[in-house]
């Protein structure tokens, strides 16, 4: 009788759950891959940190009030730089997305092949966040040079928002209701009468 129990027992309650023994060891497999694949990437995390630092050391930190002027005083050293004669200049234009702020400026310029070519080159070497959005290019009067209209854009990065004042100010008041205020200091024939 006590085989014939065991018998039932193992076939209602044992047998069916062989099959658990083969999807555990294969969700213990995917769990170590994950394990593997995730600890890689944390790995990369001080490299990255280093990379993010160089990155935004790069970037010319440039006030907000200033960034129209070092804009403009960026672009005419490089004109004169490459030799260029500098004939125009149109209004300086602000755009903004979520990270940057962006001076938009357009010249006109004067000169002959090489030295455009080594404005657009300088313009957009070196660390400066100045790229070139539009090129117009047509012969002067006299057929001699080339003029150019150049639609010049800097890129600045945004400060970060310092965190909204709410949080600290409810931890303090949060904290003042915890911890009463400390009694003031008497003279001690005053302490003995409030007793």
């Amino acid at each position: 009788m006590g085989l014939l129990f065991f018998v039932v027992v193992n076939i209602f309650w044992i047998w069916p759950h062989f099959s658990d023994w083969g999807r555990l060891q294969r969700r213990l497999e995917t769990a170590y891959r994950n394990k593997t694949k995730f600890q890689t990437e944390v790995d990369k995390i001080p490299h990255l940190h280093k990379e993010i630092a160089q990155l935004m050391s790069e970037g010319a930190d440039v006030p907000a009030e200033e960034q129209a002027y070092e804009f403009l005083r960026t672009i005419q050293a490089h004109v004169a730089r490459s030799g260029l004669g500098f004939t125009g200049a149109g209004k300086t234009s602000v755009n903004t997305n979520q990270f940057f702020i962006e001076q938009i400026h357009s010249v006109t310029v004067q000169g002959d092949e090489r030295q455009l070519v080594d404005f657009l080159y300088s313009i957009g070497s070196g660390t400066s966040l100045i790229r070139a959005r539009e090129l117009s290019i047509r012969p002067d009067q006299a057929r001699h040079r080339l003029s150019a209209t150049v639609t010049l854009v800097a890129s600045y990065q945004k400060k970060a928002r310092p965190p909204s004042g709410r949080a600290p100010a409810r931890a303090t008041a949060a904290a003042g209701r915890a911890n009463p205020p400390a009694a003031s200091p008497q003279p001690a024939g005053q302490r003995a009468t409030q007793r």
